[in-house]
């Protein structure tokens, strides 16, 4: 929310200095400023040259804007990121690493619950489906009987 109120007011601040340029153009064109502000010599106005320089302000001007929006998002999704240690799972916020259980306490506003996913429940299932089969193998080989299960 903040970094959506930060990033509007820049590209506002952006569209505001293109309209400024513009802006001036056209004063300097309308007023002569060079000769009011420095005694150059006087010119007549141009408007041909004034609209031509504001059109190719304004596109420099939408350029700079669509470039800066997409640079800003960019800048946004990687932030989004967090590096996790792939060892052990810990989060690094700031110069702290903390457990993903610390992390969420700290910053998720909803509720977590362990699960597996389906790809994890099928290894599980097969994993244990195959101790079953080897636990069944030894016993048959040893003649103890299998302990109940429970």
């Amino acid at each position: 929310m903040v970094r959506d109120i930060v990033i509007r007011r820049l590209l506002l601040c952006e569209a505001v200095g293109f309209s400024a340029v513009i802006a001036m153009l056209w004063a300097d064109e309308v007023f002569d400023l060079p000769h009011v502000l420095f005694r150059a010599g006087a010119t007549p106005i141009n408007w041909t040259e004034c609209v031509i320089e504001s059109i190719f302000v304004g596109f420099l001007g939408a350029f700079v804007l669509i470039a800066s929006e997409a640079i800003l998002e960019r800048i946004r999704y990687l932030q989004g990121f967090l590096p996790v240690c792939s060892h052990c799972g810990r989060i690094c916020v700031g110069d702290e690493w903390m457990s993903f259980e610390a992390y969420m306490s700290r910053h998720a506003k909803e509720a977590y619950s362990y699960g597996l996913c389906p790809g994890c429940e099928a290894r599980t299932r097969a994993l244990a489906a195959a101790a079953d089969l080897s636990l069944q193998a030894k016993s048959e080989r040893s003649d103890t009987p299998l302990p109940p299960e429970g």
